[in-house]
């Protein structure tokens, strides 16, 4: 059984060039173009553009056909969906874009900005320990999206959206659990330590392999 998933990431610190976007925008289908063209910042929409990029990429890889993304569907919560044995997950944030593919079951991956916020908004998504773990920490917002992104991890990987009860998530950062459920999870360094991220699985030991494409690839 392959084991394998693959994360493919890519930093984006400036536009490309007109010419370039409208080249790169042409290999979507035009219904993931809409949605990548309703987002306001330049930012968000090559984010967005680029993380169907590398959807194709990791598709790629797996020998399978870039096409299948045509045939992408939906599920009640808005989780994407390929035909087939191949699951995948996207997360952007700030300049920084993942997608996570795997053959072996199914994969949730998060990255996560570190930013200022008023993270006491958030208090009720935790558990006490994880509470009082973020608050008696020197680095009080880095361990916030340390929780933030394993718990985003899971519910994406999960499919349901936050009709998942996030302050019932636990986790030791090697296992989270809900109930009976458990899941394995994993730290992924993306070699910038202002951009933690995550990956869940829903079966044991896979085999990651983790990939930056730079944006001159494109």
């Amino acid at each position: 059984m392959d084991k394998r998933v693959l994360i493919l990431f890519s930093r984006i610190t400036q536009p490309f060039s007109p010419e370039k976007w409208q080249e790169l925008l042409a290999l979507v289908p035009a219904q993931q173009q809409e949605k990548i063209l309703r987002y306001h910042r330049w930012q968000d929409r090559h984010l967005g553009l680029v993380g169907k990029l590398l959807l194709r990429e990791g598709l790629l890889a797996f020998d399978l056909s870039p096409e299948l993304t045509e045939k992408m569907t939906f599920n009640a919560w808005d989780r994407p969906e390929i035909p087939g044995d191949m699951d995948f997950n996207l997360s952007h944030s700030g300049e920084m874009v993942v997608c996570a593919l795997s053959r072996a079951g199914r994969v949730g991956i998060d990255v996560e900005q570190i930013q200022q916020i008023d993270f006491r908004d958030f208090q009720k998504q935790m558990t006490e320990s994880q509470w009082e773990d973020i608050r008696s920490g020197e680095h009080l917002l880095g361990k916030f999206f340390q929780y933030w992104t394993l718990k985003e991890a899971v519910i994406k990987l999960d499919g349901r959206g936050l009709s998942l009860p996030l302050m019932q998530l636990e986790t030791d950062f090697r296992r989270a659990w809900l109930g009976q459920q458990s899941w394995p999870v994993f730290s992924i360094d993306l070699g910038n330590g202002d951009y933690p991220a995550h990956l869940a699985t829903d079966f044991e030991n896979p085999a990651i392999e983790l990939r930056e494409i730079i944006p001159e690839y494109w």
